[in-house]
């Protein structure tokens, strides 16, 4: 498992929504790089839900997983400084052997919440690799919610695309945390939180890998 360090925050429970994944085009075939030979680093990050170190990625081959520090969105709070809505923005650069490439199937997100009734919780995430437009989702959590959360899926796309074999490049993933106080009471803070309390508090993004054809490789 290889391991970078920067800056962000995550947290996480129960189920809210599931998406099934999408199978990989026929003309893909699974087949997964070696143990130890994919790896990541953070090539930039800005927003303010992950100021500089404070985002950590780690991968398995399978998986990228992406948690963060301090990453929360609060209205109503005595603490003006904080924010209802809250970004973070990392490009992550990955490094594999050239005889294979990925695509990413879908991605998941647990966290922690605090929603007040008559107010709104969101989470807005999407992902970018060369080769694809940016995919993600757009998910409301109402009022009153007081537990964790976990929202993953994809969107409506009938087959995952698999990043060109003889681009190189970066995983752009961009996340965002809101809180519309609504007619909730306005002394009373509602959150949304990111912030790696548990070890599965955070954002992951599952890959399938397949070999490249001799005449597309990097």
């Amino acid at each position: 498992m290889t391991y970078a360090r920067c800056t962000a925050a995550a947290a996480f429970g129960a189920v809210l929504v599931v998406t099934a994944l999408t199978p990989a085009p026929a003309s893909a075939a699974q087949e997964d790089p070696p143990d130890g030979s994919v790896h990541l680093s953070v090539a930039a990050l800005s927003g303010s839900g992950c100021r500089p170190g404070s985002v950590a990625v780690t991968t398995d081959i399978k998986t990228i997983f992406v948690s963060y520090d301090k990453y929360l969105a609060v209205t109503g709070s005595r603490e003006p400084r904080t924010p209802v809505r809250a970004d973070c923005r990392v490009t992550l650069r990955i490094t594999y052997p050239p005889e294979f490439t990925y695509g990413i199937v879908s991605a998941g997100h647990r966290g922690a919440a605090s929603i007040e009734e008559g107010a709104t919780g969101s989470l807005k995430s999407r992902f970018l690799y060369p080769g694809q437009r940016a995919r993600g989702r757009d998910e409301k959590i109402p009022g009153p919610f007081h537990r964790p959360w976990n929202l993953s899926g994809i969107d409506d796309l009938p087959y995952f695309t698999m990043k060109p074999c003889d681009l190189p490049g970066d995983i752009v993933i961009t996340t965002e945390l809101g809180v519309d106080p609504g007619t909730s009471d306005k002394s009373t803070a509602s959150y949304m939180d990111f912030t790696r309390t548990s070890s599965d508090y955070g954002s992951s993004y599952f890959l399938y890998w397949t070999r490249c054809p001799e005449t597309g490789r990097r």
